[in-house]
């Protein structure tokens, strides 16, 4: 009977054994109504833009031109807005550079270094008539495509522009992360709110920012354990884990109260776990990522 209690004991740990507990805890603010969002904010509403041309977006979600495009479109990226105005020769520099030291840049690295896809989205905040051919030839010539509307009709009023800034100038950079559980970074939380008037050369305002997109880190993927060994008086198993993350290994008899046997700092290896002098009667594991 002894050894069918042990046996069982060790099928549950099995079955049990890669339980991914999350916790994160971060000191965020909020905006009030009439004030506009900083980096280091959590945008809390579900801002919508116009696509300008037909945008395939990174949930799987297709919008026609002329149908509304979410910011919680861009959940699981980091998202990099550029408001632009045609006959802002700022935003006409910005352009192919933004191109270059965001897009492509990250495009080529599969993105962020943990891998977190990064997405530039022109943002065309002239609504004026008389700027619609202007505005389709530049970016036409430019090949960008990924191009919403920040108001809803011509000659209308911007509508999330004024979300980040209180007054005019262009071009205005906002990048917000869309990831969720990330250990260092709140879901759609500002990550930069500059605004570039008067600027012709980015080449160092871009590498400020790739230094704050590069420092996201993606979310912890669930341990996997493998099966418990007795060894002697011990139980031995592995588990997986990733860089940047702290990992706590906890034992139980009862599955109500658990005992912390290790905390490491995972290094994206294996990690051998050898419980020495464990329960006689056997014993029940998990591990939890931060």
């Amino acid at each position: 009977m002894k050894k069918t209690v042990r046996h069982l004991r060790t099928l549950i740990a099995t079955a049990n054994a890669a339980v991914m507990l999350c916790s994160q805890f971060f000191t965020v603010t909020t905006v009030k109504a009439g004030s506009t969002y900083s980096a280091g904010q959590i945008v809390t509403n579900n801002f919508t833009f116009t696509a300008r041309y037909a945008l395939n977006l990174p949930n799987g979600r297709y919008a026609a031109a002329g149908s509304p495009v979410y910011l919680q479109d861009f959940a699981g990226s980091i998202v990099f807005f550029e408001w632009f105005a045609a006959w802002c020769p700022y935003c006409q520099a910005a352009v192919p550079q933004v191109q270059t030291g965001i897009e492509q840049w990250y495009a080529s690295r599969g993105g962020n270094p943990t891998g977190i896809p990064v997405i530039v989205v022109e943002v065309n905040q002239e609504s004026g008539a008389g700027f619609v051919t202007a505005t389709d030839a530049y970016f036409s010539s430019h090949g960008v495509t990924s191009v919403v509307n920040d108001f809803a009709a011509l000659n209308s009023v911007n509508f999330v522009k004024p979300l980040f800034t209180p007054g005019g100038g262009q071009p205005l950079f906002v990048c917000i992360s869309g990831v969720t559980n990330s250990p260092n970074t709140p879901a759609w939380q500002v990550m930069i709110n500059s605004l570039n008037y008067g600027q012709t050369m980015f080449t160092s305002t871009l590498a400020t920012f790739r230094t704050t997109i590069d420092a996201v880190q993606r979310p912890a993927s669930p341990p996997s354990l493998s099966v418990p060994r007795r060894i002697g008086n011990d139980f031995t198993f592995f588990t997986t884990t990733q860089s940047n993350h702290t990992y706590i290994v906890q034992c139980s008899t009862n599955m109500t109260s658990w005992q912390t046997l290790y905390s490491f700092n995972g290094l994206g290896t294996t990690v051998n776990i050898r419980h020495t002098n464990a329960p006689a009667g056997g014993a029940l594991y998990r591990v939890s990522s931060q």
